[in-house]
């Protein structure tokens, strides 16, 4: 396995926000253009059963920082009196997270972006139909320069094969009116990458943060999980234009897992980091097929953080 880091600059504006499943659905297209039908349909052929999938994908994040986990602000060390102020505190530099220093998270721009105005187009007159113009509007926003996390089975995608991807996946742009420029981006790196493990005191315990939207469920060995209910409508090309339903923890899911859960427990894997050095990388969910040829991601990267006991106790007790 391997886990690299793409740092990715905007080059428009976006209308669909940069969720780690949407990514991995928007780069399986891409390969199946680049590498063809039957390739992708190998690499997908044990999708929702695979222990370690071919690709895990993570959701894009400012780049240099991490999100803030959804917990309580008493989980998180934070003050109560200041709830609108710890709202807007959404990032973590990358050495305050795996120290578990929530308190220090920094204002993101949470902005909601511009109200664009559109035309339907009768493409047998030309026009813009009837009286009014079918006007509709959509909601764009430009992204800071991000970082997406993936995670990837070497024996079976090539490093240059999975760039090469990401790149067309930019210059084609991403989600929804790629097709009028909306979405584009330059992949400004792509390197291997390891997550700093946290040293752990007497008073604290092993966390981890879920980098996308995954699929939660009893058999994961988790004891505490603090997240925000998601439901997914997917969408596909083809004669089933939406997909089933599903119903996720979004990114950002703080999950503490029992110490001996058996095979129940997140995956770990050993991730190639190049001149004989590894590291750990931690996976957590459940790839879902919806269908003969359709899947979804719903296995989520996990990156290691810790909380005090203490905290988690009273919580509980709350």
């Amino acid at each position: 396995m391997k886990l690299y880091k793409a740092k990715i600059k905007p080059e428009s504006n976006f209308i669909t926000p940069l969720f780690g499943d949407t990514i991995f659905g928007s780069l399986c297209l891409v390969l199946r253009e680049t590498l063809g039908e039957e390739r992708l349909n190998l690499l997908l052929s044990n999708f929702e059963s695979e222990k370690v999938p071919f690709l895990s994908v993570s959701s894009a994040f400012k780049s240099g920082f991490l999100p803030k986990p959804t917990a309580p602000f008493e989980l998180l060390g934070e003050d109560k009196k200041e709830r609108k102020e710890n709202k807007k505190r959404i990032w973590l530099t990358r050495e305050a997270f795996a120290k578990g220093e929530f308190s220090s998270a920094l204002d993101g721009e949470k902005s909601e972006g511009e109200m664009a105005f559109h035309n339907c187009v009768d493409r047998a007159t030309f026009s813009a139909g009837s009286e009014g113009g079918e006007v509709y509007v959509l909601r764009e926003f430009l992204p800071p320069e991000s970082d997406i996390y993936l995670c990837f089975d070497e024996s079976r995608l090539a490093e240059n094969e999975l760039k090469k991807a990401l790149i067309l996946l930019g210059k084609a742009g991403f989600g929804k009116k790629n097709s009028s420029g909306k979405g584009r981006f330059s992949v400004e790196s792509f390197e291997a990458f390891s997550f700093e493990k946290p040293e752990l005191k007497e008073d604290e315990v092993a966390a981890f943060v879920a980098l996308s939207p995954f699929v939660l469920h009893a058999n994961l060995g988790v004891k505490e999980a603090f997240y925000e209910p998601f439901t997914r409508f997917g969408k596909r090309l083809g004669e089933q234009f939406v997909k089933t339903p599903v119903l996720m923890a979004n990114t950002g899911a703080l999950l503490v897992f029992k110490e001996k859960s058996g095979e129940c427990e997140r995956t770990c894997v050993r991730a190639n980091l190049g001149s004989e050095k590894e590291c750990e990388v931690n996976l957590c969910g459940e790839n879902l097929r919806l269908g003969e040829a359709l899947v979804h991601q719903g296995k989520a990267i996990l990156a290691p953080t810790k909380v005090k006991k203490q905290r988690l106790e009273n919580d509980k007790k709350e």
